[in-house]
């Protein structure tokens, strides 16, 4: 099965059984449990603003992807692709000892030298691009180059790329779009690490609003699972984000009732993979 509020590649699946270890109900499978692992973040659904107002209104077969849950929708917080691009950022890898400072400068480097090279591409494309609202055509799309210590060379190696001649009158071009921009490369690199600064939290809001929306769905009544406490979902505090207690429950401490717990778990070392967090969601039958 899929994730539950998936709606990227992430890897989620059901627990399939029957509703209490006997026969089915319904006469298929039910599922009892979700698990689901996020990622691609910016290839999801998204709801546009004025949506958001009805999301009650909601068939389930129209839930976009982001947001899911009405609490989210109502906070009225889209965030559009480059924000939930920045979400996959792996900002962990960031910090010493895992990269320096020279590393990271290199790094920043490498996004002005790109910037720089936009820069003279819509030079090129003039007309083509201001009717495209400054967007480049497709061609205009180099890759991954390898860091180059000079814009210079870096130029060179895009040129290749792209397929353009980088003849001496090309070189003296790019050499004038790097004296004229210079100045905010030390800018370039406070912005970048002020993006690196929103990305979890831009990635909790978007596990936070998978998890509520597995909270809020049919058939599951407000109120607590039996010594949830602070630590629900629910709750939205920080300790849910380490796996924190229950979500919403219905009937959940009776004998014979039944409760969704709703967790975000962090599965292992976001070195590992920046993706670490698991939406977790089972449902309790009986006393706990």
């Amino acid at each position: 099965g899929s994730g539950g509020g998936g709606g990227d590649s992430g890897d989620g699946g059901c627990a399939g059984g029957d509703s209490g270890g006997g026969g089915d109900s319904g006469g298929g499978p039910e599922c009892v449990g979700v698990i689901s692992v996020g990622c691609c973040y910016h290839a999801v659904t998204e709801a546009e603003p004025r949506f958001m107002e009805d999301s009650r209104r909601w068939r389930r077969s129209e839930v976009p992807n982001y947001p899911m849950s009405a609490a989210v929708a109502a906070l009225g917080a889209p965030l559009g692709e480059a924000a939930r691009k920045l979400a996959l950022q792996n900002v962990h890898a960031w910090v010493e000892p895992h990269a320096t400072a020279a590393e990271m400068v290199a790094r920043s480097r490498h996004h002005f030298h790109r910037a720089l090279l936009e820069v003279r591409l819509r030079q090129r494309h003039g007309a083509a691009a201001a009717r495209s609202d400054g967007r480049l055509p497709r061609e205009g799309n180099v890759g991954a180059l390898a860091r180059c210590g000079r814009f210079g060379e870096y130029a060179a190696a895009a040129a290749a790329r792209l397929g353009i001649e980088y003849s001496e009158g090309e070189a003296e071009r790019m050499r004038a779009v790097e004296e004229e921009h210079s100045h905010l490369e030390r800018p370039l690199f406070a912005y970048l690490m002020l993006r690196g600064v929103l990305a979890r939290p831009i990635e909790r809001l978007i596990l936070l609003d998978r998890a509520l929306f597995l909270v809020e769905s049919d058939g599951w009544a407000g109120g607590g699972c039996s010594g949830a406490g602070d630590s629900s979902v629910e709750a939205g505090d920080s300790s849910a984000e380490a796996g924190g207690g229950c979500g919403a429950a219905a009937d959940g401490g009776e004998e014979g009732g039944h409760a969704l717990c709703v967790e975000l778990v962090p599965l292992f070392d976001p070195l590992l993979s920046p993706r670490n967090t698991a939406v977790v969601a089972c449902e309790e039958r009986g006393p706990r």
